[in-house]
């Protein structure tokens, strides 16, 4: 963890999605929740729900005591590679692994299983007096949102499209924020008269009703999340989105084929780019909720 330590401070911010990203996909995952498992979940997190918090692991990996954690949220493939595997790319530094692929199956394992004690119905504000079982809850939470987003399986050489400077539309930006928050947040705005809810309905109907219900026993095919298997397929999966996605406009209407350093993000990336984006929101929703419910039941 010391290496992990003195590199930290090379590293630029990493959020995943961004705050309206986390919050679907543990709302949305809560929704798709049995209510025997939905009761054992607010046990675990102590009246909390889930979207309460979706992005604690963000807020506290900066902060003393759990600066450690940083590395836990991400996987880099090297430049160019658009596959996952394991001993190349879960590590950081000279930390074996380090990524968001083994931090899943670690925080899954966990999780209690079976019945599970009303002792733990505590309340508490305090991190550093969280119950075991509420951190792992709230970092599986907040990892199966992460290892979703397509630019956390980026590439070592630009830290997941972090130092990738662009221009989206008028306003400077790197790749990587413009998947985490620029593009999600134009939608809701636009589509949705900046109501994140409306999105949040979307999403749930798509998976239950609409074009998403006949993929999701798909999607729900491994959902094991103490298996390696399992979050190395999200992994591998996300890597191949960025390549075709986020990395690339080939062919679609951009102005640049390549996204590069001094690049524009328009509309054109948009039209090809938020599919992506809905697609692994309502993925991560569905493969959460169906992870608590193995373990937990």
């Amino acid at each position: 963890f010391i290496v992990c330590a003195l590199l930290l401070c090379l590293v630029p911010c990493v959020r995943g999605w961004g705050v309206v990203g986390h919050q679907t996909v543990a709302e949305v995952a809560q929704m798709l929740l049995p209510q025997t498992i939905n009761d054992k979940v607010t046990i675990i997190l102590k009246g909390k729900t889930m979207k309460d918090v979706a992005v604690w692991a963000d807020q506290v990996r900066y902060q003393k005591g759990w600066k450690w954690s940083f590395p836990l949220h991400f996987v880099n493939t090297p430049h160019g590679i658009c596959d996952f595997d394991f001993t190349r790319d879960c590590k950081y530094g000279n930390e074996p692994g380090m990524c968001v692929v083994n931090s899943i199956v670690n925080y899954t394992s966990q999780l209690p299983s079976g019945t599970i004690a009303s002792k733990l119905n505590v309340s508490v504000s305090d991190n550093d007096n969280l119950s075991p079982e509420d951190i792992a809850m709230r970092f599986v939470i907040h990892f199966v949102g992460d290892i979703h987003q397509p630019l956390h399986a980026g590439f070592l050489q630009d830290l997941g499209g972090n130092t990738i400077n662009v221009s989206f539309y008028k306003t400077p930006d790197n790749l990587h924020s413009v998947w985490d928050d620029g593009m999600i947040n134009r939608m809701i705005n636009k589509t949705f008269n900046n109501d994140q809810e409306g999105w949040v309905q979307q999403i749930y109907k798509r998976i239950t009703a609409g074009e998403y219900k006949s993929k999701v026993a798909q999607w729900k095919q491994c959902v094991n999340g103490t298996d390696l298997d399992c979050t190395g397929l999200y992994a591998n999966e996300s890597v191949g989105y960025a390549c075709v996605s986020a990395y690339e406009c080939e062919n679609r209407g951009c102005s640049e084929e390549k996204i590069v350093n001094g690049s524009y993000i328009g509309s054109a990336y948009e039209k090809q780019a938020l599919p992506v984006v809905n697609l692994r929101i309502a993925q991560a929703a569905v493969r959460l909720a169906a992870i608590l419910e193995e373990k937990l039941s």
